[in-house]
């Protein structure tokens, strides 16, 4: 699972890097986080952490929100390699 894997870039690749591995650990920590809020709501050996209920529910926005975050910074790789692109493609019109 690569995401954002038909992004590509020549120039902002940290950038296109950090989106991924926001996006990446943001799926990890959400599936965990639904794990322990199943494990609240069923009362198994994790009902011990009910008491977090608040923060757990705090921490699902966060995750959603470094997604996002993580969405910005695509969008920003993917529009400046769609701006080089066409003006390469202007640039090499005019040399001919």
């Amino acid at each position: 699972m690569k995401p954002y894997k038909h992004i590509e870039t020549r120039h902002l690749g940290l950038l296109l890097f950090v989106a991924r591995l926001f996006a990446v650990f943001s799926f990890l920590f959400f599936g965990l986080l639904l794990v322990v809020l199943v494990g609240i709501i069923w009362g198994g050996p994790l009902h011990l952490l009910s008491y977090l209920n608040i923060s757990i529910t705090a921490s699902l926005f966060l995750t959603l929100g470094v997604l996002s975050f993580s969405g910005i910074l695509a969008a920003i790789v993917a529009f400046e390699e769609g701006f080089r692109k066409r003006t390469e493609a202007i640039l090499s019109n005019n040399e001919i």
